[in-house]
């Protein structure tokens, strides 16, 4: 590999570890995403549990029974 070559690679591979370093700065998910990129992020996180207005986890859309009555949150 001649010498310009070289120096090109290694500035790719610094930029890269910029990019992908971790740094004491990064708080929130924000900084997750502008660090790394949205796909890790989600990949990498636990899924949300998303609660009904009485506090119970949902598990479906609040589909309703004929009657009107609501079969599931």
């Amino acid at each position: 590999v001649d010498q310009e070559d070289f120096i090109k690679v290694q500035d790719i591979i610094q930029r890269k570890n910029r990019k992908h370093s971790t740094d004491e700065d990064t708080k929130d998910v924000i900084d997750f995403i502008e660090e790394f990129d949205l796909f890790t992020v989600i990949q990498c996180s636990d899924p949300a549990t998303l609660l009904c207005d009485c506090g119970c986890s949902m598990v479906k859309d609040g589909q309703r029974d004929l009657k009107g009555d609501i079969k599931t949150h």
